[in-house]
């Protein structure tokens, strides 16, 4: 866009001063479209692996709190101690997410984690906010989680 705009002004200066209209090199108008085309390419094609990176991600959170429920049922836990293994079944499983969207996707691995952690973060708390039916958030816990979520699928990326 910027090049089509560049282009529009210089050919009103040529205009003005009676100079012949240049045309542009239409290799270079390819090259421009074909960037934009790659991009928009590399969107459409991340967009599977993320979703099975997501569902991944969620399938292992499933596994995991089922263990600890067990855990908790047997061991009588303290609160305490449950929150802190909650928090790190989301890193864990955001983590797993982010290596396999990484190993999906192939470019720009660390930004397709964080997306990822991002992702997995907006729908546990869009069904949590849900299931609660619309009470008080607590904006203190949301945000380590968030945090949680967007550091594991970074790493995960990183990783992968």
């Amino acid at each position: 866009l910027e090049f089509i705009l560049s282009y529009n002004i210089r050919a009103r200066k040529d205009e003005s001063a009676a100079s012949p209209r240049h045309i542009p090199d239409p290799s270079r108008i390819y090259c421009i479209n074909y960037m934009y085309r790659e991009e928009i390419l590399m969107a459409v094609h991340a967009a599977k692996p993320m979703l099975r990176s997501l569902l991944l991600s969620y399938a292992l959170s499933a596994l995991l709190l089922t263990g600890l429920a067990f855990c908790l049922y047997r061991l009588r836990l303290k609160e305490g101690q449950v929150n802190l293994m909650v928090f790190a079944i989301y890193l864990i499983a955001c983590f797993a997410g982010g290596l396999a969207a990484g190993k999906g996707i192939r470019k720009r691995r660390f930004f397709w984690g964080f997306l990822l952690g991002l992702l997995y973060f907006l729908v546990l708390f869009a069904v949590s906010w849900a299931l609660n039916q619309g009470g008080p958030v607590d904006l203190e816990r949301s945000a380590t989680v968030l945090g949680l979520c967007v550091l594991g699928g970074s790493l995960g990326g990183m990783v992968s």
